[in-house]
């Protein structure tokens, strides 16, 4: 490793754990920064924080113009092996991909944006309504299995994000008026209560 340069060190460490966090830990998501982030409270935070840093270097000396040097090249590695290590130690480890950091693959795919309200409320609903059933728990685990290779292809086409858009749009409005009904009754609750 020492006689690789900075940036292919870089790239190629960060390719071997973005690949282990996906096979070994489950995790989902276009970058490493993303798939870190689906599992990000169902892991150590100390690992999340070590890998959001290795993200950042990469990002750092991958895109940024003359940015091809590590400033701290031995910690960058001493980061690298703690994650690794931490990998091997959470493998096998039954991690619930059915919480809130869990990503929305389709709807992110049909709507762009992960943080977008629409996707934001289908989180809520799968984590409000379909993860307190046996029954939704299981649709959630079988969304996670086919729904990576659906968001692909949905990504690719126009019409199928028009036409999916026009189909969840509703769902998405009546979800929100939902959360938004639930949430003002909550507040009223409190307010008497106090």
């Amino acid at each position: 490793m020492d006689d690789l340069s900075d940036i292919d060190l870089v790239v190629l460490r960060t390719k071997e754990i973005e690949r282990r966090v996906t096979l070994e830990l489950g995790a989902r998501g276009r970058n490493l920064h993303e798939k870190v982030d689906s599992l990000a409270r169902m892991l150590p935070s100390d690992f999340v924080h070590r890998v959001r840093r290795i993200s950042a270097v990469r990002n750092h000396i991958v895109f940024e113009p003359g940015s091809d040097r590590l400033q701290n090249r031995q910690r960058f590695i001493d980061d690298c092996v703690a994650v690794e290590s931490s990998i091997t130690a959470l493998k096998g480890r039954r991690l619930d991909l059915g919480r809130p950091s869990a990503g929305c693959f389709v709807a992110t795919a049909v709507y762009g944006d992960y943080d977008c309200t629409e996707v934001y409320v289908f989180r809520r609903l799968r984590d409000e309504v379909f993860a307190r059933k046996a029954i939704g728990r299981a649709t959630i685990q079988l969304y996670y299995r086919i729904s990576p290779t659906l968001a692909a292809a949905i990504q690719d086409s126009q019409r199928a994000r028009a036409t999916l858009r026009a189909l969840l749009d509703p769902l998405a409005s009546f979800c929100t008026r939902h959360i938004l009904e639930s949430q003002h009754k909550q507040d009223r609750d409190e307010d008497v209560d106090r």
